[in-house]
């Protein structure tokens, strides 16, 4: 791996539970250890690093790892982490993970609501009960990195990773997520979004990169509908100067927008939910019997660099583009970044004349 580019492997919707796509293929257990989710992406990234030597330094989950967000898929969600983590020699804290709306559980959910009314109390937003079992197996993953937290004050995460010069915002779109059928939708607020802008500014003024990671729909602006962050906005006007690079998932398909004219926002496909099933979303996933050997499940690296002036843009400003090179879809993204380097770009973010190799509901 060039010494001026960070290799980072996007993963987004794995949705282990009823409808996960691997795993089911094969008469004996190896037959169906093979089949595995970790296997087949274990193959797909030994074969990106054979023929163009990339090889992830950091992983980052956009949510939905879970489908129904019980223990027992958390229980799958582990193993699966610790393997892919072990796989690639990453220490836990090189993985990034935030929650999305499958992950919430909506039984205990709608028990936290009865036991308040049971006590004639109100509940109280955001609902921790919702995350118990996502917080458990975050506390087991994470147990040796006592930086990374996932707590009832701050349900949301600052990864920083120093010997990278880099930072990631893991935000959690599900605060208003709840069992009521009037809660599907995303929703950061306010104070989570001042929050990460005041600890992103001092890595900002040291030049780190700085990437934001959220699980709902940033792109398509604030509409009223749960594949969307209803706050979108917020978003883009509170966090927006303070981030290089922003990823999702939730839609299950490979995009690229703009959060402003010099930050992308890219997201990612699932290569993990069967065709058909409940929040499969609009981007179709190979079957068991016709996918490849690989799966699709990651697809070419992406190409970050300047990219010509869009219409509309300041000429005197420089946006940087993700350009997706290769065959078909991305269902689930491994990219070079640019690695900062000290006041290297007017925001602290390197910028070079030529292009840096690299890089729903239920």
């Amino acid at each position: 791996m060039a010494a001026d580019t960070i290799a980072l492997l996007h993963l987004s919707d794995l949705q282990f539970g009823r409808n996960h796509l691997f795993g089911s293929a094969g008469l004996t257990k190896a037959d169906q250890h093979r089949d595995s989710l970790f296997a087949r992406l274990h193959e797909d990234l030994r074969g990106l690093e054979q023929r163009q030597g990339l090889r992830p330094e950091v992983v980052v989950v956009s949510g939905d790892l879970a489908e129904t967000g019980t223990r027992r898929e958390f229980e799958q969600v582990l193993e699966f982490l610790e393997q892919l983590a072990g796989t690639l020699g990453l220490e836990r804290g090189r993985v990034a993970m935030v929650p999305g709306n499958h992950d919430i559980n909506w039984n205990l959910c709608q028990a936290y609501f009865l036991r308040c009314e049971a006590e004639d109390e109100e509940p109280r937003a955001p609902y921790w009960p919702k995350w118990e079992p996502f917080d458990a197996m975050f506390s087991r993953f994470y147990a040796a990195e006592p930086s990374v937290s996932f707590t009832i004050e701050h349900p949301w995460t600052l990864f920083e990773l120093p010997e990278l010069r880099l930072v990631v915002a893991g935000l959690n779109s599900t605060m208003a997520e709840s069992h009521r059928d009037g809660d599907h939708y995303g929703w950061v607020g306010e104070e989570q979004l001042a929050w990460f802008a005041e600890r992103l500014d001092p890595f900002k003024e040291r030049g780190w990169l700085r990437v934001a990671v959220v699980h709902h729909n940033q792109q398509r602006g604030a509409v009223d509908d749960d594949e969307n962050l209803r706050d979108a906005d917020d978003l883009g006007r509170v966090l927006g100067p303070h981030v290089n690079l922003v990823l999702h998932g939730h839609t299950h398909n490979a995009k690229l927008g703009w959060l402003r004219p010099e930050v992308p926002v890219v997201s990612t496909g699932s290569a993990a939910v069967k065709r058909g099933a409940p929040g499969g979303g609009a981007q179709p996933v190979p079957g068991a019997a016709d996918r490849p050997a690989a799966a699709g499940a990651v697809g070419p690296p992406l190409r970050a660099g300047p990219a010509p002036l869009g219409r509309g843009h300041a000429p005197q400003r420089r946006r940087q583009r993700l350009v997706h090179h290769g065959r078909g879809p991305l269902h689930s993204g491994a990219c070079r970044l640019p690695r900062c380097r000290e006041r290297s770009g007017p925001d602290g973010w390197q910028e070079q004349g030529r292009p840096a190799r690299g890089g729903t509901a239920r």
